[in-house]
């Protein structure tokens, strides 16, 4: 045998070794990029819940214990009052100290969770959701069920909840729009979630603004919690032509078919 056709073997022989390297190399990378964009969602997740607490702590001290403090005095002015009028007045004015202190506390409690989510299930807290959002932002949510959702797991139906209420939130900052719809249904053994709007929309492919300023962290934050479910996000956007988020989740997790 020639040493150009030995050579040749040699070459020939090397190639897909070669390429299996290339390949392994790759993994290895890919893998460490994964691996590093967890740690820092982790780390990100961590310094974000930690600063929920200061906020709902401060939101307690400050704006909830006042209240409730100036609601002291008026009973205590009450108790003392010289007069039935002047007694009417104080009582008057502990009662809208009371009401403010009631919306103060409810508003906190929207921001921890859904205590109807517990008690009368996702379509009815996605509901209210939408109203409490109006609400406090003014952007008006219309909300379309069809009454045909299971019961589901307590684990998927905070995880679904939390994240309407987090693409919601983004619609109030960064869609430039006072309206959005949030749509859920049932078929082939999914259920799916979406949130629309009209907005000013993004380039998905830089992940934009709509998930927040830190890289993306809330987008894939989303599309973790969903896989951990079996589920999915989908993402549907363009500047200027608005944005539409499907969240996808397997009503039966032993049988994950797509539909």
């Amino acid at each position: 045998m020639s040493q150009e056709n030995k050579r040749s073997l040699r070459e020939t022989d090397t190639l897909p070794r070669l390429e299996g390297t290339h390949r392994a190399r790759r993994r290895r990378s890919l893998d460490a990029s994964y691996q590093e964009r967890l740690r820092a969602l982790a780390s990100e997740v961590a310094l974000a819940a930690e600063r929920e607490r200061r906020r709902i702590a401060t939101g307690l001290h400050d704006e909830v214990g006042q209240l409730l403090a100036l609601a002291k005095m008026k009973v205590g002015a009450a108790a003392v009052a010289e007069s039935g009028e002047e007694r009417a007045t104080q009582l008057g004015d502990l009662s809208k100290v009371l009401d403010e202190a009631i919306g103060a506390i409810r508003s906190l409690t929207f921001e921890l969770g859904s205590p109807m989510l517990e008690e009368l299930g996702l379509e009815p807290a996605l509901s209210r959701l939408g109203e409490e959002m109006e609400a406090k932002s003014g952007i008006r949510v219309h909300f379309q069920g069809d009454g045909a959702v299971a019961v589901l797991p307590k684990e998927v139906a905070l995880t679904l909840y939390q994240a309407v209420r987090e693409l919601l939130f983004n619609v109030v900052k960064h869609a430039c729009t006072l309206s959005a719809v949030v749509s859920i249904s049932c078929s082939n053994r999914w259920l799916r979630i979406a949130v629309q709007d009209e907005g000013v929309g993004f380039d998905p492919e830089g992940l934009g603004q709509c998930f927040g300023r830190t890289g993306g962290f809330g987008l894939f934050s989303l599309r973790e919690r969903l896989d951990r479910l079996g589920g999915r996000v989908v993402l549907n956007s363009e500047p200027g032509g608005g944005t539409r988020v499907v969240l996808e989740v397997p009503l039966y997790p032993e049988s994950q078919e797509d539909s």
